[in-house]
């Protein structure tokens, strides 16, 4: 009976602990600029099989509630006055072929948290295209919760970038360094 429980609870570990990883590929979405010291700029990486078959189907996805979508997370923080976010955009696991579908990029600081969602490819027509330079101005002094906005525009939420390697230089200032607009009434 012992070893019939001991035989149970193996399996059981075994099957909970089971884990094929995702091994990233070198070819990188590069995104990089300037930012305030000491805030933080994270990235996560949601990856999906790049076909459905036989290869992409793995016994830990079936208890996952994530399924197959991987989800790599990458840190930077600002300590000179700029950060980087080396973001694959590609992998393996197993014998499938993974791709970069989405990358959800934080913003972080003591008053400002601010999420903005980078779509690969996405056929969404409503989203903006996340052309490079871009600037995104925060009120980091704010005692409260700081806003951020574009440059031109307020913060959208989501954009469209291509799945090609590339460098993105997104840039993130003070909101007091922000152009001051002029009213013409």
């Amino acid at each position: 009976m012992k070893s019939l429980l001991a035989l149970a609870c193996f399996m059981l570990s075994s099957n909970l602990l089971a884990n094929t990883p995702l091994q990233s590929s070198k070819d990188s979405i590069s995104v990089a600029g300037v930012s305030p010291q000491g805030v933080e700029v994270s990235a996560l990486g949601m990856y999906e099989p790049a076909a459905q078959s036989k290869d992409c189907v793995f016994a830990e996805d079936k208890t996952s509630p994530n399924g197959a979508l991987k989800i790599l997370d990458i840190k930077a923080v600002a300590a000179s006055g700029s950060y980087q976010l080396n973001m694959p955009v590609r992998g393996k696991r197993g014998s499938c072929s993974y791709v970069l579908t989405s990358v959800y990029m934080f913003v972080k600081s003591k008053s400002v948290y601010e999420p903005i969602r980078l779509d690969v490819d996405s056929a969404d027509k409503d989203l903006l295209n996340f052309d490079s330079p871009k600037t995104m101005f925060c009120e980091f002094s704010a005692s409260q919760a700081g806003l951020c906005q574009m440059a031109d525009d307020i913060v959208e939420g989501a954009y469209k970038i291509s799945s090609g390697r590339q460098q993105i230089q997104f840039d993130i200032k003070d909101s007091q360094e922000a152009p001051q607009t002029t009213d013409s009434n």
